[in-house]
């Protein structure tokens, strides 16, 4: 049996610091604790920390990894802003979830546990940068790779991401950008005026179409969102492919229609009987006399259609309205068995279905 054809899924991809975790807190709580600072998220208007607290990019990258072996790296809290439920409705949703990070893969296991903390069974591949790698050392043993570029290895369709500059490499690319600003507090992800505009990290082609877009306006295809609610309106529930609902009619209903149907059709044979009947009394009534020794209901039958007359009346007319008469009684009696058979209380009935509910 051949396979069958399954319609590929989407992916999106995640970021880990400051979209699904609280990287940053962490950092200032720990750089205040061993380097004697007063650091606020409110501080940090770009994600080049080291124009946030000092020094050179070899110092950053130096205390970065101080951070990432101290107990400050291990108690990062999760983003507590309905990420775990949108990402479990995403699931639902035959979505394919994987994790785009800037960390780097030294912390890998840590990382992992992480997620499967906080996020169990949700994303299926986690994917790791190398930013931040200024050590000689580190970038023989590490390949550095933009987001962009995984993206677009992976095929990724959506990334939700809190760095401006991520945002636009991926959208110059083609690919639908989330921009989570969480609560309007990461300065960093907001289009400054008086800030140059970053600048491309791609091929020319990806640089060409970067510099199409006007300046200090974001894509059209990046959105910024300030909670993870706001996420599942951006991925509407998929359409049902069902679109008619039976349900079976009530028994009652059902009775009362079928007695409907029965008493019109007595109704319709009763009248075409009437007719038989007045039909074959005009008829013999044409050889009537006009003796009164006939009927009174022959006598009003005939002189509501014919001018009596004075002729007695035949031995073939008797016989001809008897027949008639017996005809009558006849169709009488079969009509009152149709009712008695069809009685829904003697006999049970099958019961129908109907047709609900149409979805369009």
């Amino acid at each position: 049996m051949p396979p069958l054809h399954r319609e590929p899924r989407k992916i999106i991809a995640v970021s880990l610091d400051q979209t699904l975790a609280h990287t940053l807190e962490a950092l200032i709580s720990w750089h205040n604790q061993v380097h004697q600072t007063h650091l606020h998220l409110s501080d940090f208007d770009t994600t080049d920390y080291s124009k946030v607290w000092g020094g050179s990019h070899q110092e950053r990258d130096a205390k970065m990894r101080e951070f990432y072996e101290s107990d400050n790296f291990k108690r990062i809290r999760p983003i507590d802003d309905f990420a775990l439920e949108t990402l479990k409705t995403l699931k639902r949703r035959r979505f394919s979830l994987v994790i785009i990070t800037s960390r780097q893969q030294c912390v890998a296991e840590l990382t992992k546990k992480f997620v499967d903390r906080h996020y169990p069974g949700l994303f299926e591949s986690i994917y790791f940068c190398n930013f931040g790698m200024s050590d000689t050392a580190d970038q023989l043993d590490y390949v550095s790779k933009p987001k962009s570029a995984i993206c677009q290895e992976i095929g990724a369709d959506v990334l939700i991401d809190h760095r401006l500059d991520h945002a636009l490499d991926c959208a110059a690319l083609g690919i639908d950008v989330l921009l989570y600003d969480r609560r309007g507090q990461y300065k960093w992800s907001h289009v400054d005026r008086a800030r140059p505009r970053p600048k491309a990290t791609l091929t020319s082609t990806s640089r060409r179409l970067y510099q199409r877009t006007p300046p200090r306006v974001l894509p059209s295809n990046v959105k910024r969102i300030k909670s993870w609610k706001e996420v599942i309106s951006h991925f509407p529930k998929p359409r049902s492919p069902l679109r008619f609902c039976h349900f079976p009619i009530p028994q009652d209903d059902y009775c009362s229609n079928t007695n409907t149907n029965i008493n019109n059709s007595n109704s319709s044979s009763s009248s075409s009987s009437s007719s038989n009947n007045i039909v074959s009394s005009s008829s013999s009534s044409s050889s009537l006399s006009s003796s009164p020794s006939s009927s009174l209901s022959s006598s009003i039958t005939v002189n509501s259609i014919l001018t009596p007359a004075t002729t007695p009346i035949s031995s073939s007319t008797s016989s001809s309205s008897s027949s008639s008469s017996a005809s009558s009684v006849n169709s009488n009696s079969n009509s009152n068995s149709v009712n008695s058979n069809s009685n829904p209380t003697s006999t049970p009935t099958p019961t129908p279905w109907k047709d609900s509910l149409v979805w369009v």
